[in-house]
């Protein structure tokens, strides 16, 4: 049988493969990390973690023209609402951060 990578569809549908489990051992290893994960796409690995990163008092920036998949990760988490700075104008990130309330202990701002 052979076994390949590729956008063929999660592992969950098509099935895991040793190379997938290789290469997360690899990159855990590589970044001293006990454990990794691939996702089938860069759209699949925003969604899956921004739904599950983010809480309802956290802040999040995003460059007006990112791509859909973080906004859309971004709806999916228990923070449904973000803050727009204009596409690579870090003069206009700098006065949304100026225009904050000082974080909480426990609150993070995620700027993407």
């Amino acid at each position: 049988k052979k076994q390949s990578l590729g956008a063929t569809g999660s592992r969950l549908l098509s099935g895991d493969s040793a190379y997938a489990r290789n290469l997360e051992l690899w990159l855990s290893r590589v970044h001293n990390r006990s454990t990794a994960t691939l996702f089938n796409s860069g759209y699949d690995a925003n969604l899956s973690v921004l739904s599950s990163l983010l809480f309802p008092d956290d802040w999040v920036i995003l460059d007006e023209l990112c791509h859909n998949s973080l906004i859309m990760g971004i709806k999916m988490s228990r923070k449904r609402d973000y803050i727009t700075f204009a596409h690579n104008n870090v003069a206009d990130l700098q006065c949304k951060l100026e225009d904050m309330p000082p974080l909480q202990t426990g609150q993070c701002c995620l700027i993407v």
